[in-house]
Order: C-alpha cells, then structure tokens, then sequence
C-alpha cells in the first residue's frame, strides 16, 4: 500500500499510470522508413479505488535511450492537470503555472528539466496557494483530486527524434516513473516501437472477368512487421 501524502490526515493520494507513444494511421507500433520524429504522453490517474485526497506533488521521470534517440531534440509540447491544460513553448527547462480555480483552489507549478547527458527528463507539479504562493496545506486543495469524470487524471506530452540509421527490427522502449506525493514511485508500462526499414510487397494473385465492365481482383500483401493495411489500385 502507499504511504500516505499527508500523514497527519490519515489519508493517501494514490497513482496508477500510463504511456502512449508513436502511433501509425494504421494503429500499428511499426515505425516506418522515412518516420524520424516520436511522441510521447505520460498519463497519471488520482485513483478513486484507492486515494482518500488530492495529489500536492507530481514527480514524473522519463529516462530516454541514448543509443535510439537524438537528445538534442527534444521538446516537451503539453501539460495536461484535469480538465486544465498548457501548450509549452518547447524549452527543455521551464516553469509556468495553471490556474486551478475555481475547480480547485490552488495554482499548479509546473518545472521541467532535462538532462541531455544523461537523457533524463523531469517534470514536478507542486500546488501553491493563490493568496501566497507558497505550498497549499489543505489535504483537498492539492491540485490533482480524486479521479471523477476525469479531472484527477493528468498527462505530460513531449516530442523527440530517433537517431538516424537504426537497423530494422531494433525495439525502441519507453516508460516512466511518477510519485504522488509522499508514496513510492509507480512505473508506467513500457511503450515500444520497432523500426520497419522493409518496405511490404504484394502482387495481384486472381483477377476474375464478371462482364465486360466488371471484374473481381484478389490481392496478396505481405508485410514482416507492419501488417498489410491498405491498398492503392491504379489502372
């Protein structure tokens, strides 16, 4: 079980999380030739099954892959706190804020770092009071409620690229860390791309002649990681 946020209250905030990343129009987690650019959201949840109180502190870390992704690039895009949210400006180190009010009353601090020796991104949501500025100290005022209808869930989002050259088949692999507070840290699941440098084939196997106007034209595709998804039939 998770320690409790506030101990004094007897209460916990509690997080289970989420990632989602690259994804094809096709649905599929394949990264074809000539893609370069990844995205990512990290999701965390105040979960009502087990939180008595509202998240204060939000502590998310992303450790990024050097050997598959160009750390220069990164840019962190969005924060999301309920049903409020801040498009970033992309700056890898930054502070900006969210009015919670009236919902809740607080202000959401929102700093961002990343370390690109090390490929370490960090985000931590701290609620201020609004009159002062300084950490809120009412168990219910912190900035990320108990989920219900979606306002105790949130999301970090950002965008990177991969390094050029990566040999298909190589898996690109992703999750995160969250703390809530005072609790142990919460692993997200892992997000995994696969580069596919194959490009599919596919050859008409049966063309059948209804009428002279009409016929029926069997295709066969094949596609190693990807999955044949759809085809352009050009006369």
């Amino acid at each position: 079980l998770p320690n409790s946020g506030h101990g004094s209250h007897g209460r916990n905030s509690f997080d289970p999380t989420d990632i989602y990343g690259y994804t094809a129009e096709s649905l599929s987690k394949a990264v074809m030739d000539g893609i370069t650019d990844l995205y990512y959201t990290v999701q965390f949840e105040n979960d009502p099954e087990f939180a008595t109180e509202a998240a204060h502190n939000i502590y998310v870390t992303d450790t990024l892959d050097a050997t598959r992704f160009n750390l220069s690039t990164y840019k962190p895009t969005r924060v999301k706190i309920g049903e409020k949210s801040v498009e970033l400006t992309g700056d890898k180190i930054f502070v900006t804020t969210v009015d919670m009010r009236p919902e809740i009353n607080a202000i959401a601090q929102v700093e961002g770092t990343f370390d690109q020796s090390t490929g370490i991104a960090k985000w931590n949501i701290s609620s201020l009071d609004p009159m002062t500025m300084e950490p809120t100290d009412d168990p219910m005022d912190g900035v990320l409620p108990v989920n219900s209808n979606g306002n105790g869930i949130g999301e970090v989002s950002y965008n990177i690229s991969l390094k050029p050259n990566l040999a298909h088949g190589t898996e690109i692999n992703n999750r995160a860390g969250i703390v809530f507070d005072t609790n142990e840290t919460i692993m997200t699941p892992t997000w995994t791309n696969i580069i596919d440098r194959i490009a599919p084939e596919s050859h008409v196997a049966d063309v059948r002649m209804l009428n002279d106007s009409t016929a029926t034209v069997h295709i066969e595709a094949t596609d190693e990681l990807s999955g044949p998804w759809r085809y352009n039939v050009r006369s």
